[in-house]
């Protein structure tokens, strides 16, 4: 795929995806540690490593400049959302600047590389990540595109403020990455992102649950959406072009296993000043039941693919700026019911 004609776009495609729903497969499973005799011939003893622990602070690493920048971003992103910080890894650097460097030179923007192209190495990311050598499981990849670029936590607020971008850099089982940067030879305001992230232990659980995005008491949260830059299109039918904007979306996780669905009532995210909810989607795995109050649409999302996890519900309007908004969401699953209400401000 080529670079658009105007404007920034940020890629999700199938394996971006997909590799979200794989990771969170494995997510909550226990490891394949074996058990061993004792020595004294008495009770056996669990040789399985205890499930590593999330990163809770703000993890310190040798980036500089625009990698220092979108390091920091996604790190306060998921401290604040509750899931692991990520930590650098200097195997998945390699992997995430060669796919951007490929990516620039090749004119390209897609997270597949063709070995017929120049700086190939590796079809998918798991397969760059294994080219340099990286040990641990990889677990996505996000990569975007931005004229003009300001810094790299511009890029990362671009993901932030998408639907599957979204889910992958707040993956939850998630706890190292690499990042790559590239300017246009003949552009240096064009700036190519690529983020690979990875995993040292499977079972990594989150911090807190359910996790939200924004964030309970969130403040400058962007008051508009432009779904035809995110690849793929969240809403395919409504926003054909990017003159059309939509509110920005908000998403719900929680953990959940592969054959249990989880059930939702939606009332619709309201405007705390007047009490009245917003027309909203709502987007959803085919798992996932959703009840709907009047003005809710509920689209079952073929991109989430096995993400069963999270929830996204987008308000058909722009929000107004510098005003509290409020979701709340009651959720049953295995039998257990529960309510999260949050809040947050848009920015003026």
């Amino acid at each position: 795929m080529t670079f658009a004609g105007k404007g920034s776009r940020v890629a999700g495609g199938g394996w971006a995806v997909a590799a979200i729903a794989a990771g969170w497969m494995v997510a909550g499973c226990g490891g394949g540690g074996d058990e061993a005799p004792a020595a004294n011939g008495s009770a056996a003893v669990s040789t399985e490593k205890p499930v590593e622990q999330p990163i809770l602070t703000m993890p310190t690493s040798t980036y500089t400049g625009m990698h220092e920048q979108a390091f920091k971003r996604i790190n306060e992103a998921r401290i604040a959302a509750g899931v692991s910080a990520l930590k650098q890894s200097v195997e998945l650097d390699r992997a995430a600047q060669a796919h951007s460097d490929y990516q620039m030179r090749n004119n390209i923007f897609s997270h597949y590389e063709d070995a017929a192209y120049p700086l190939f190495t590796g079809v998918d990311f798991a397969q760059r990540a294994a080219t340099q050598v990286y040990k641990n499981f990889p677990q996505t990849e996000v990569i975007a595109w931005r004229r003009p670029t300001t810094s790299g936590a511009d890029h990362l607020n671009w993901h932030l403020n998408s639907v599957y971008h979204l889910a992958g850099v707040l993956t939850p089982n998630a706890n190292e990455l690499g990042i790559g940067f590239t300017a246009a030879a003949d552009d240096p305001s064009r700036v190519m992102s690529s983020i690979t992230i990875g995993v040292t232990d499977r079972r990594l659980p989150p911090v807190k649950e359910p996790w939200v995005w924004p964030v309970d008491g969130a403040t400058q949260v962007p008051v508009s959406f432009v779904p035809y830059t995110e690849m793929p299109n969240p809403l395919p039918d409504v926003a054909t072009n990017y003159s059309i904007k939509v509110g920005p979306p908000i998403m719900y996780c929680r953990r959940v296993n592969r054959t249990v669905g989880m059930r939702v009532s939606v009332t619709g995210l309201t405007e705390v000043r007047s009490s009245q909810p917003l027309p909203s989607w709502v987007l959803k795995h085919s798992a996932t039941t959703i009840m709907a109050s009047p003005g809710v649409e509920v689209r079952t999302d073929p991109n989430l693919g096995n993400t069963r996890h999270c929830i996204f519900v987008v308000p058909k309007e722009p929000l107004r700026p510098g005003t509290r908004y409020e979701l709340v969401m009651d959720v049953e699953y295995e039998g257990v019911s529960t309510k999260t209400q949050w809040a947050f401000t848009t920015a003026l």
